[in-house]
């Protein structure tokens, strides 16, 4: 019976994870005692930019800096981020939706076995989401369950399976872009930038009326998803 049970719990790869794929994301749990809080520190996250920019750009007039960083500058209250200086994503207009289909009920799984030794692992990556404000305790009528999944360095990824939830959202018509367009779309242009997005699922944040439906069930409690979870079927790809 125990045999039959634990083969009805779908595999990593059947749910689709990439188990060989590093995400930026990962690196904010590789050591809970290192992760800084949402407190700001004293010094802008923009003095870093100015710093790095003054180097690269030291080849243009003292004007054509002062103007580029004139430029950037307005974008520093929502754009610019370091780990010296972390703060939780603004609000947007496009922030993370998860439609549901007509007739729709909560979803409501039950939690998968934790191992003893794998709740080791599990509370401080529980506690340093907490601390970062990505997660936060929850009284949703949905409910997830959560596994682990390994990495190359063999250390273990916090993963949902959101399979059922996904199966009853509405799937995002919007098409991704073509790279081709893409390209040519710069055609002309002389000077170009680079956005690096650490913990680039935690820079969406969910709708409030959405954050509920992600909801994850844990031998530590029920936690819910502020900025966007891994797994969700309409994040961007």
């Amino acid at each position: 019976m125990r045999e039959a049970r634990e083969s009805r719990q779908p595999t990593l790869h059947m749910m689709g994870f990439d188990l060989g794929k590093d995400l930026t994301e990962d690196t904010l749990l590789d050591d809970s005692g290192d992760i800084p809080g949402l407190v700001p520190t004293g010094e802008r996250s923009f003095d870093f930019i100015q710093k790095e920019g003054h180097t690269q750009l030291a080849h243009l007039s003292a004007r054509a800096r002062d103007i580029i960083f004139g430029v950037l500058a307005g974008f520093e209250p929502i754009v610019f981020e370091t780990r010296e200086m972390p703060r939780m994503a603004p609000r947007h207009q496009y922030d993370m939706d998860i439609p549901q289909r007509p007739g729709s009920r909560p979803v409501a799984s039950r939690p998968y076995s934790v191992a003893p030794h794998l709740k080791t692992e599990l509370s401080p990556q529980i506690k340093s989401l907490l601390k970062l404000g990505i997660i936060r305790e929850s009284h949703s009528f949905y409910s997830s369950p959560v596994l682990f999944a390994p990495k190359k360095d063999g250390k273990l990824r916090l993963c949902i399976n959101y399979q059922r939830l996904n199966q009853q959202t509405e799937r995002d018509p919007f098409p991704t872009p073509v790279v081709a367009d893409l390209i040519a779309s710069t055609r002309g242009s002389r000077m170009f930038s680079k956005l690096d997005l650490q913990a680039g699922f935690h820079q969406l944040r969910l709708q409030d009326c959405n954050q509920e439906k992600t909801a994850v069930s844990t031998p530590f409690g029920l936690f819910e998803w502020v900025t966007c979870p891994f797994g969700l079927v309409n994040t961007p790809g």
